[in-house]
């Protein structure tokens, strides 16, 4: 199972070998360490011998193939950060790849271990963190579409969702002028899905014809896949468009039948049904399906890899493929495009405010709307100051004040009209 690189590694030190009649020490261990490498050995061995780590860190010693060394030396950290990550072992993981870090300058690993820092922030809801390391990406490569795509991302978990929307239209503007081929283009971020899903659903002056215009741009790159499925039926439920909602959820189990929510969402469509004898039948086979769903899921519901593919509510899976899913037969959208949207859609649009645009005065760091802000530390009390009650004291006190000198006054009132 070992890698092409390490069989060639291995091939060459048995060519050396018959036309030297012996090997290199150096290059023996070398060949040992890459080997080691290959089996995941990073730390230590199966046998409890050195592994990968103290091989290479002695080559490099030695001063023996330093480039190949280090980068090696890269990758088993990043192996062990990944691996630390899928248990959710956080810290564990931002120290390893911290270390594999510090063994590479190539950039494309560089950007692949910053963005995984950056999502294990995120998964830990250390969103200021992640905000962090993605901004410094920005700064070192502001043409990279996945970096304002994951800017986003964390800005919407922030709560900051009109900041968001500025950063998923970088991320769209930076694919179409690299002439990303449009799966990788989905690929960077599904930003059209997220961006659709903040107009349609997340902000309440939100504009629901940029949202099905963002809708129907991702459906002509992929046709209704899961997630636009999934996106789209979250929108039309949003909107009331409950037979359309119900269609496209429909669509979402049949493509990925092990994920719960489009069965979560038929319980919600079923449930907000407007005739009461279908509602009740609707929502007792929906209610059927979605307890077996839950009960095929357990115990995969904390599996990243589930949960990126599966995706949510605000959330859409990242991973897709080239190939293009078949639009709905018959469409749902028959008879409608991004200059004439259906009447729902409309009709939503008449009854909110008109949008408002991300303004840096008001939806600055200051102005958050949030639920997810990451936890700020205590502020520290100057000894020098003088104490001040809290404002609810006063207020407290104050009242206790004003009944007691009430209540003497009653009293007096009393005991002057029995006398």
């Amino acid at each position: 199972n070992a890698p092409i690189g390490a069989h060639a590694e291995f091939q060459r030190a048995i060519h050396a070998y018959k036309r030297q009649g012996t090997l290199e020490p150096d290059f023996t261990d070398y060949v040992g360490a890459v080997l080691k490498y290959a089996g995941h050995e990073f730390e230590e061995t199966k046998h409890g011998q050195d592994g990968a780590i103290s091989d290479f860190k002695k080559l490099l010693r030695r001063r023996y193939r330093v480039d190949m060394c280090r980068q090696y030396l890269a990758k088993c950290y990043h192996n062990l950060g990944v691996h630390a990550y899928g248990h959710r072992e956080f810290d564990e993981a931002q120290e390893y790849w911290d270390q594999a870090l510090k063994y590479t300058q190539d950039t494309h690993l560089r950007r692949v271990f910053y963005t995984n820092q950056a999502g294990a922030y995120e998964a830990n809801k250390e969103y200021g963190s992640a905000e962090a390391v993605v901004r410094k990406q920005i700064e070192d490569e502001p043409g990279v579409a996945n970096h304002w795509k994951n800017l986003g991302l964390i800005l919407g978990y922030e709560g900051r969702a009109r900041e968001a929307l500025v950063a998923y239209g970088r991320t769209r503007e930076l694919s179409a002028a690299a002439k990303t081929p449009f799966f990788l283009g989905v690929l960077h971020g599904n930003a059209w899905l997220r961006a659709a899903m903040v107009h349609g659903k997340v902000l309440p002056d939100g504009d629901p014809v940029q949202a099905w215009e963002l809708l129907l741009q991702y459906r002509s790159m992929l046709g209704d896949d899961y997630n636009f499925s999934l996106a789209f039926g979250e929108f039309a439920l949003e909107l009331d468009a409950l037979a359309v909602a119900e269609r496209f959820f429909q669509n979402a189990r049949s493509l990925v039948p092990h994920c719960v929510q489009p069965y979560q969402r038929l319980l919600d469509v079923a449930s907000r049904w407007p005739d009461p004898k279908e509602r009740k039948a609707k929502r007792d086979h929906a209610r059927k399906e979605f307890q077996e769903a839950r009960k095929r899921s357990k115990g995969t519901d904390e599996s990243h890899q589930v949960r990126r593919l599966c995706g949510g509510t605000a959330d859409y899976g990242d991973v897709t493929t080239p190939k293009r899913s078949d639009i709905l037969e018959p469409d749902p959208l028959a008879g409608f495009d991004e200059q004439h949207p259906p009447e729902w859609v409309l009709e939503a649009a008449r009854t909110r405010e008109p949008f408002r645009p991300y303004d840096p005065a008001v939806d600055g760091r200051g102005a958050r709307f949030t639920t997810a802000v990451p936890p700020q530390p205590a502020p520290q009390a100057d000894a020098s100051a003088p104490v001040q009650a809290p404002a609810w004291m006063l207020y407290v006190a104050g009242a206790a004040v004003l009944g007691a000198l009430a209540f003497v006054l009653l009293r007096g009132r009393r005991s002057r009209a029995a006398a």
